[in-house]
């Protein structure tokens, strides 16, 4: 019978023209043979039963540490994957906290938006009436800083509730670019000029544009864009520096890019720059100015990216499609519409809205009915002979939507006009029973070209 592998064997062979003696002991692990130890000798019989005790005791610490080094190497192997799998949890888990704090964010934004609306609508109503009042040059001057003020901020607000997702995107015109990127210069330029004075931090800003096409989008919010990764360029600037901001065409698309002389980018926080709520500059920093930048670039059907080496600075481009079929708004001067006197009924939860609204509506013409409430206007619809009904959106009793449901009910050709601070967050195909809508704050101008469309033009008469 063959030697067991447990066993010890000894051998007697020739090599190299003499006899030789070997011995080979079997390395043992839980009953299996993971390898065999041996040693050989030129002398015959140079190995007894002493040898051999010996042999087998080292051969058991050999296995022993093979078998201890072989348990490491797998501890080590699960610890890794433990920490890859701890990583991508952390990953996973900071993505779940990041977008909570943006849906928080964005019911606080779209709740803030609403009554920012409304405070604006009292104050850009109350500076137009005064405009219609006024003669003194230097009050006029003072009210129309104040309008502009008010239209700004509704702009501002516009923001957020895009930021929120409560509002619909804005039909896109024609944009020169060039043109953009000089209003862009001026909006930062009280922040370099700041950074200067009062930090030494000196920062030049050059150009270098081409000519380009015109690309299709929202004028304001590419602004807002470039503004964002040009503050962003100051931020890398500790010890200042110098920003380009170039333009250039390839095939069908606009290129702008924007150069800094910055500390750079480091590699691992590459792919985190347009992360909401990421920032290196915490807790100055609030982590959304280039995520804002990332989505106004991607509802423009466009694409950026970031190039840069830590140390040597970084640039961004913006790559845009060139406007195809879009043109130019032009916005020429019209004469205000003649509009047939109406006497309105218009309800409204905030009485200082109501009461600047339904001064606006007298200023006009038309006799109002004011009411507060949802359950005031349908017992004051069923009493009275209107022409038409303006509702806010949000009330606390009856919403606009069930007013304008109720009325359509009453008397279905009745225009129904829904005024929201809401922004525009629903499809009006989806509401058949509002026939128009205005978001506040709301100009004059705005509010008579809406009343316009839903009255019937009144007729002008020759006097005999």
């Amino acid at each position: 019978m063959p030697t067991p592998v447990s066993l010890t064997e000894r051998t007697t062979k020739p090599f190299s023209c003499s006899l030789l003696t070997a011995i080979r002991v079997p390395l043992l692990s839980k009953g299996d043979v993971i390898g065999t130890f041996h040693l050989i000798s030129r002398h015959p019989n140079a190995y007894g039963e002493r040898e051999r005790e010996i042999l087998e005791q080292v051969a058991a610490q050999i296995a022993a540490a093979m078998e201890n080094s072989r348990l490491f190497i797998q501890v080590k192997e699960h610890e890794a994957e433990l920490e890859r799998a701890y990583k991508e949890l952390k990953e996973a888990q900071d993505y779940m906290v990041r977008s909570e704090r943006l849906r928080a964010l964005g019911e606080m934004a779209g709740g803030v938006a609403h009554d920012f609306n409304n405070i604006l609508a009292i104050i850009l109503g109350r500076a137009q009436l005064a405009l219609e009042d006024q003669e003194g040059d230097k009050v006029m001057k003072s009210v129309r800083v104040i309008e502009q003020t008010a239209l700004d901020a509704a702009k501002t607000v516009r923001r957020l509730q895009d930021f929120a997702g409560v509002r619909a995107s804005s039909a896109f015109e024609a944009v020169n670019l060039n043109q953009l990127i000089e209003g862009a210069l001026e909006m930062v330029e009280s922040r370099r000029v700041k950074l200067e004075e009062t930090e030494g931090v000196r920062i030049e800003i050059g150009t270098e544009l081409n000519e380009v096409a015109p690309v299709a989008g929202d004028a304001a919010e590419l602004r807002e864009a470039l503004v964002n990764i040009i503050f962003n360029a100051m931020d890398a600037m500790p010890e200042g520096g110098r920003i380009t901001v170039k333009s250039e065409q390839e095939n069908g698309l606009v290129v702008l890019s924007v150069s800094d002389t910055g500390v750079g980018i480091p590699e691992e926080i590459k792919g985190k720059l347009f992360d909401p709520f990421f920032t290196t500059r915490a807790p100055a920093g609030n982590g959304l100015g280039l995520s804002v930048t990332y989505g106004i670039v991607k509802r423009h059907g466009g694409s950026i990216e970031v190039e840069s080496t830590q140390g040597k600075g970084a640039t961004f481009y913006i790559r845009l499609p060139v406007a195809d079929g879009v043109e130019a708004r032009s916005r020429p001067e019209r004469k205000p519409p003649t509009i047939k006197r109406a006497t309105i009924l218009l309800a409204d939860d905030d009485p200082e809205v109501s009461e600047i609204l339904g001064l606006m509506l007298q200023q006009l013409g038309h006799r109002v009915t004011v009411v507060t409430s949802g359950e005031e206007a349908l017992s004051a619809f069923e009493k009275g002979d209107y022409g038409l009904v303006i509702t806010d959106l949000g009330m606390p009793d009856i919403s606009g939507r069930d007013v304008a449901r109720a009325v359509k009910e009453m008397k279905p050709e009745m225009p129904v006009m829904l005024i929201t601070g809401w922004g525009v967050q629903f499809d009006p195909e989806e509401m058949p029973d509002i026939d128009g809508v205005i978001e506040k704050p709301f100009s004059r101008d705005a509010l008579l070209a809406q009343i316009a469309e839903l009255l019937p033009t009144r007729k002008r008469g020759k006097r005999g």
